[in-house]
């Protein structure tokens, strides 16, 4: 698994351009990751911090010229624990694009989907093994990568929005 820091915010950059030479690519890539770190900005000011979130999807592959399509969204599942249920139900009602998926599509173009860690030991063994079988391939069974995603990490998306404001100038 790839961790997400500065020096990888420009590696991202860097191999973003060299993708695809298509710039509905690069529009769609500003998109996503603009969505996904205002996704990332209102978990922070939720107070949920702990945890770290794994990115897959066609985003992340060259859906293009494998399917002759454009993205269509990013996947991510956030994994956090040591949070008590009044603090998960506040967190729910005040920001349903986290607990609900067809909101997160709509408002952030994320297939988004909370994994709370520290609920039982069997459910977390169960729910890892499912989305790491998931998003460790691809629909023809070709094995790929995800990307993980500190949720505490303030500073790194700060340099990502810079990068990103940089990139679409």
């Amino acid at each position: 698994m790839t961790r997400l820091n500065r020096a990888s915010c420009r590696r991202i950059r860097v191999r973003r351009w060299s993708f695809a030479g298509n710039s509905e690519r690069h529009r769609k890539g500003d998109e996503f990751l603009g969505r996904f770190l205002d996704f990332r900005e209102r978990l922070t000011s939720a107070g949920l911090t702990i945890g770290f979130q794994w990115l897959d999807g066609s985003f992340l592959e060259d859906i293009e010229a494998r399917e002759g399509r454009p993205p269509k969204d990013l996947d991510v599942v956030t994994v956090y624990w040591g949070y008590d249920i009044p603090f998960q139900h506040h967190l729910a009602n005040n920001f349903p694009e986290f607990a609900d998926p067809t909101l997160a599509k709509a408002n952030f173009s994320l297939d988004h989907y909370p994994f709370d860690a520290s609920y039982r030991p069997e459910t977390t063994v169960e729910l890892a093994r499912y989305w790491i079988s998931l998003f460790s391939h691809n629909r023809l069974a070709v094995w790929k990568g995800m990307l993980r995603v500190e949720l505490d990490s303030a500073a790194d998306d700060s340099a990502a929005r810079a990068e990103l404001a940089k990139a679409t100038r």
